[in-house]
């Protein structure tokens, strides 16, 4: 049996009601092993840029949060100036349809959480309705000496909100996400609701680790209001500043909650993060990792594939998106007395599936009504895009329809192909066809473009495409779209290998194929696109027990991506290779790379 195998961990949400249960004590309920996880089912769907009352949702989504009858998503506009959206929640691959416009808190009500009104950056934290009321949260991102003074806002609407207000655990430590806690553990925790955070530097004034902090939303009608901190682990507590290593699974300083929930029928806490796997680095963000580390302005430069922009902050590349899994049964104790908030680690950390180095999310939420959960990432398209994960069970595998509206622009030697997302189906990426004629695809034949809405080719050869797209997903192929008919007039050259135009045939060999080891045996391969052939639709890992040797495994089907994470590996020597596929056949393999696990 191979040594290395592709370990595929990710988080079963069950669903199932609370009468199925039949357990007096929630603590009774089973632990969700790692090892017991089924795959998740994932689909994707986009919200909209606008309101449609003025209001601008092209960078929103840094708070959500999922209505009581689970229907509908509210999503901050701007995230720190125009208020919550109220959204549909559409099929697989749809558009969410807003449902009523930014309303809530703006920029001004949201400052007033610190006694400075020019205090940096606003932000809206997270988003709860429960019990007739909705809840709102808000921070300062960069309040560096904590005098953050309230972080609740509570009433029976978005229009009706009173606060902001204050409750009796720090604001830094309760400004983030909030969830309801299922009937069977309201008891135990002393409420029906709880905020939580997790650490990212100064940004977010919180925890090392996750948080969890119960409140009755009921309460939030005055400063002071109760709050109990189960799991957390303040900056005013010694041993939290030496809690792991910048490295770690406990924590990184370039961590960003996703948000979290008790999972359903078992006693799991899961916390989902997007951690960073290097080491922590405050400074300005660099895509070239030759200057990480050097001085530069009033910091130092830090490599980061997720921060394009220059921007300053904690960085710690490469990224992985996880779900940190806690005990319930500990979070009780914590209640009862019995241990301190920061005792509490999590036993299992699990990767999720679909994460990329460059991973950035920007807010989750889980629906108990449709057992699913919710994720903000931004995923380089332009558009913030929801990642939906739930048990395979409970959403069909079937082939999304024809991406719809297909449009093809030329101007020059340059050709842009933009169109909708399919209405039926769950999507994970496109794939282009272009031929000489119409329904021919004698230039290109299923080249994948990724998960974006649009392509846009330089050097195209002048002359007469015939384009059109579909979209791939986890029941197979959709229909072709519409098709496009456009004239390119300016180009000239171009053809296979990397000649410019779509660019057709098998892919070239990975770039910078990387192997490393840690001290408990997760392995890690990076790598970069190849630059020649039509772009990969997967890759292909070869490892031996020798050079040139693929006696353990003679081709092991990876994703698409730029990296793949491994646990546990058995101690020992391998020599790896890798290869690109398409739909045009399979690549050369890359440099060989020796990985010595301790």
């Amino acid at each position: 049996m191979p040594r290395i195998r592709r370990v595929v961990l990710s988080l079963l949400l069950v669903l199932c009601t609370h009468a199925a249960y039949g357990q007096a004590d929630p603590r009774s309920l089973p632990l969700l092993p790692p090892s017991g996880f089924s795959s998740l089912h994932t689909y994707t769907f986009v919200f909209d840029w606008s309101d449609g009352a003025g209001g601008s949702l092209s960078y929103g989504g840094g708070a959500i949060g999922v209505s009581e009858d689970g229907n509908y998503l509210y999503i901050s506009c701007q995230q720190d100036d125009t208020g919550i959206a109220k959204l549909e929640i559409p099929r697989a691959g749809g558009l969410a349809r807003v449902v009523a416009p930014c309303l809530g808190p703006k920029r001004a009500d949201i400052a007033k959480i610190h006694p400075d009104p020019t205090a940096f950056r606003p932000m809206v934290g997270g988003v709860l309705e429960q019990g007739g009321r909705l809840c709102v949260t808000g921070y300062i991102s960069y309040d560096a000496t904590g005098q953050t003074t309230a972080s609740h806002w509570c009433g029976p609407s978005l229009t009706s909100l009173a606060g902001p207000f204050a409750g009796s655990v720090a604001p830094g430590m309760v400004k983030s996400q909030m969830a309801p806690i299922p009937q069977e553990w309201r008891a135990l925790l002393g409420g029906p609701a709880f905020s939580t955070a997790g650490y990212t530097s100064i940004i977010s004034r919180a925890s090392y680790g996750a948080a969890f902090t119960v409140f009755n939303p009921a309460d939030v009608t005055r400063n002071g209001f109760p709050m109990t901190m189960l799991l957390g682990c303040p900056h005013s507590v010694p041993s939290c500043l030496t809690y792991g290593t910048p490295t770690s699974n406990a924590y990184n300083g370039s961590e960003l909650s996703g948000g979290a929930f008790i999972v359903p029928g078992s006693r799991t806490l899961a916390v989902i993060e997007r951690e960073s796997s290097g080491p922590t680095c405050y400074g300005y963000a660099t895509r070239d990792p030759n200057l990480h580390g050097l001085p530069y302005l009033d910091a130092v430069y830090c490599y980061s594939l997720s921060d394009p922009l220059n921007q300053k902050g904690p960085k710690g590349y490469p990224y992985r998106l996880v779900a940190k899994l806690y005990d319930m049964a500990e979070l009780v104790a914590v209640k009862q007395g019995l241990k301190q908030p920061w005792d509490i680690r999590q036993y299992a950390t699990v990767d999720m599936p679909g994460s990329g180095p460059g991973e950035f999310i920007q807010s989750g939420a889980f629906n108990p009504v449709r057992g699913e959960y919710y994720l903000i990432r931004y995923l380089g398209n332009g558009l913030n895009t929801v990642s939906v994960y739930t048990s395979n069970a409970s959403v069909p595998v079937s082939a999304p329809s024809a991406p719809g509206n297909l449009r093809a622009v030329a101007s020059g030697s340059s050709l842009t192909l933009t169109w909708d997302f399919p209405q039926v189906g769950s999507v994970s990426g496109f794939v282009v066809d272009a031929g000489t004629a119409a329904g021919q695809s004698n230039i290109a034949n299923g080249v994948s473009v990724g998960a974006g809405l649009t392509l846009t080719a330089q050097g195209v050869p002048a002359g007469r495409y015939f384009l059109r797209v579909r979209a791939i997903g986890p029941g197979g192929s959709s229909p072709p779209s519409n098709e496009a008919v456009t004239d390119v007039t300016g180009g000239s050259g171009g053809g296979g290998g990397g000649g410019g135009g779509i660019p057709t045939g098998p892919p070239g060999a990975p770039d910078g194929f990387r192997a490393t080891a840690d001290q408990s045996r997760r392995v890690t391969l990076t790598w970069s696109p190849p630059e020649r052939g039509a772009p990969p639709t997967g890759y292909l890992v070869e490892v031996g027990t020798g050079p040139g040797r693929s006696d353990l495994a003679a081709g092991i089907p990876l994703p698409v991506a730029t990296s793949f994470s491994a646990p546990g590996v058995a101690p020992g020597v391998y020599y790896l290779r890798l290869r690109a596929v398409n739909a045009q056949g399979v690549g050369p393999v890359t440099p060989e790379v020796r990985l010595v696990v301790p």
